[in-house]
């Protein structure tokens, strides 16, 4: 999986079921949540993508790993398959708000090769080739690098205790909220230095956006290892997520080496996974 055509198909299959959505989202029937057996929210709308992904990029012969299509067993860590989350951010989708996107990506061995994230709501496309640089639609896009305080998007830090000695210790100036993967393309453009999350997040959350932060200057790494995202892991679970401009990463690591946040006795155990990244 490398050609330019294929690139080509798979992106013009993710518009197709970004356009599919956003049709979906007009009628509030679509949005209605119910809860999944980890808890978690699922909308007809959830479904209906996957599904419409699940044939759509079918005949490019692999694996399709969809969030509300899980296979039996997992992926074989050798083989290429695609690994998709049809909306990103229900939590949002089903309070009506237009917070969500759709992301389809694509690894190759165990390391994400190809990523794309969908936004119905503006109809942009953010997208990434490895080795080949990010995009938005047809425009180049990168973090240019950081020059003073950070922006960044919190998830909850701002609430607790320590957030002053957050904001402190790592020069943070602005502190935004935002639902759903697309807060990864703000990072990747350069509107945004710094996404923290210590809650756990799943693998099709972050596989596109893995690909199209790195292509623009940017690194994501998980926070309990403090290590780059792996694939692979058991029940595709994501141990916190970090999103920054790669000068600043050595940063954060060391920020949270002398400042451990309390551990729990069991990740997986520790109720429902919030949706999206």
């Amino acid at each position: 999986m490398g050609s330019s055509q294929k690139i080509q198909d798979i992106l013009d299959i993710s518009r197709k079921a970004g356009e599919l959505l956003k049709k979906l989202s007009l009628d509030p029937e679509m949005r209605k949540p119910r809860r999944k057996g980890d808890g978690s929210p699922v909308t007809e709308a959830d479904l209906r993508v996957s599904d419409f992904l699940m044939e759509a990029l079918a005949p490019l012969g692999l694996l399709v790993v969809s969030e509300e299509a899980l296979p039996n067993t997992p992926p074989d860590p050798n083989q290429d398959y695609f690994l998709v989350d049809p909306l990103d951010g229900t939590k949002y989708f089903a309070r009506g708000e237009n917070e969500f996107a759709l992301c389809v990506g694509l690894l190759r061995q165990g390391v994400p090769c190809f990523g794309a994230i969908y936004d119905p709501t503006t109809g942009q496309m953010f997208w990434a080739e490895k080795g080949k640089g990010a995009f938005c639609d047809d425009s180049p896009i990168a973090h240019k690098g950081v020059t003073g305080p950070l922006t960044v998007f919190s998830s909850g830090f701002h609430k607790r205790p320590e957030k002053d000695l957050i904001v402190s210790e790592l020069n943070i100036g602005t502190i935004l909220e935002k639902g759903s993967a697309l807060k990864f393309c703000d990072i990747a453009k350069g509107d945004v230095d710094l996404y923290m999350r210590f809650g756990p997040t799943s693998e099709w959350d972050t596989a596109a956006a893995q690909v199209i932060l790195e292509e623009a200057g940017c690194v994501l790494y998980e926070a309990h290892t403090l290590k780059p995202m792996a694939y692979g892991k058991a029940n595709y679970l994501n141990r916190g997520t970090i999103a920054c401009h790669s000068s600043q990463i050595e940063r954060v690591i060391d920020f949270l080496k002398k400042h451990p946040r309390p551990k729990k006795k069991s990740t997986e155990s520790a109720g429902p996974r919030d949706e999206g990244a």
